[in-house]
């Protein structure tokens, strides 16, 4: 008897295990919509957040591998943003990479570069910065280079989704 809780106890465990592990299951549409936009898109890694489903994989861009998240509605597997995660201000648009380096801020300590595409609407460019101090920044241009703002910290601890440009 006692050797058979142990094997239900361990059974369960396990059970619980690979229910933690399990991947959600993303609808064909989704990966048909992504296939649409990136062909050649490869270890494509399936998320939700926010009521978005995400596709996020990496992609060699004039030989910089860029972090590529594809933010699709959750309803009908629309289309709704793109955040490429960029290596250097040199993969920006010039007029952003001549604004950037004007600005005071351009001394600190680049942490990420985002470019952000949608559908509709012009792209974004997001700089997040790091002062000495461990002060946190985010940095928004448009692609002429003017700035739209600058914030102190990051907004959503530097998550970028949809829902921020509203």
């Amino acid at each position: 008897m006692k050797e058979h809780k142990i094997y239900l106890l361990i059974s369960l465990l396990f059970l619980s295990s690979l229910s933690v592990f399990a991947k959600d299951v993303i609808p064909q549409q989704f990966v048909d919509s992504l296939n649409v936009m990136y062909p050649d898109a490869e270890n494509v890694q399936w998320s939700s957040k926010h009521g978005y489903k995400i596709a996020s994989f990496y992609q060699m861009t004039e030989g910089n591998q860029d972090a590529i998240m594809v933010w699709f509605n959750s309803d009908n597997a629309t289309w709704v943003m793109t955040e490429t995660g960029v290596q250097t201000t040199l993969q920006l648009p010039l007029p952003v990479t001549e604004a950037f380096s004007k600005n005071e801020m351009s001394g600190l300590n680049i942490q990420y570069i985002r470019i952000i595409t949608f559908p509709v609407k012009p792209e974004i460019i997001v700089i997040e910065l790091l002062a000495f101090n461990g002060e946190e920044y985010q940095m928004f241009y448009n692609p002429d280079g003017k700035l739209i703002q600058t914030l102190n910290g990051y907004i959503g601890e530097g998550e970028i989704y949809p829902d921020l440009f509203n």
